[in-house]
């Protein structure tokens, strides 16, 4: 006799549809929370491209842009997850992929102005310097760790310029979680209203 014991399922999902612009931020397995976002996305968006009058509302999506920011140790990990599980997402217009790898030979320099001697901020380079070309799109690869504070505040400004609703969700590490949580909190203070924070 094998005794068995189950827990989960872990988590709620979360209406990501009802939003215009998402940031989705990851890190390390944080990954799995944010890839079923990302398949309901495409799914939801095909089911609105047919043109069948008697979908409701709830089976299709109001997202516009979704933006991945992954932050993962391996860049060969990174390149195998998006040759796989976000094939379909990074191939799409309103998807686009960044991911961050620490464990990268390149040393990644200090943003002007910082007082952080350690370099683990990555500057604000074009996407252009780190681009892999996959299979199925172009990815942003990028050494080091993302500022994330810049990339929450870009997607507030944006959100704002378009008069779109954003939210930002993150799954990862609870230093990773803090300081999203804080950078949204600045955008708000900031003036940046319609933006929303969900941590999964």
């Amino acid at each position: 006799t094998t005794t068995i014991l189950l827990e989960g399922p872990y988590g709620n999902h979360f209406p990501l549809w009802s939003y215009e612009s998402v940031l989705l931020i990851a890190g390390g397995t944080g990954i799995a929370a944010a890839v079923p976002y990302i398949q309901d996305h495409i799914a939801r968006s095909s089911i609105e491209s047919d043109t069948i009058p008697s979908k409701s509302n709830s089976t299709t999506t109001q997202t516009k842009d979704m933006h991945l920011i992954w932050v993962t140790r391996q860049e060969a990990f990174a390149q195998q997850v998006a040759g796989r599980e976000l094939a379909p997402a990074l191939a799409r217009d309103d998807f686009r992929g960044s991911f961050y790898c620490t464990s990268s030979l390149t040393p990644t320099p200090a943003r002007s102005g910082d007082d952080d001697e350690s370099g683990t901020d990555t500057d604000r380079r074009s996407s252009r310097d780190y681009l892999w070309k996959g299979d199925t799109g172009n990815i942003d690869i990028i050494p080091g760790r993302p500022h994330l504070e810049s990339l929450v505040l870009d997607h507030a400004h944006e959100a704002q310029l378009s008069e779109s609703s954003a939210v930002v969700l993150v799954c990862g590490p609870s230093a990773l979680a803090d300081e999203a949580r804080a950078a949204v909190h600045l955008a708000m203070r900031r003036g940046y209203r319609r933006i929303r924070y969900v941590e999964e």
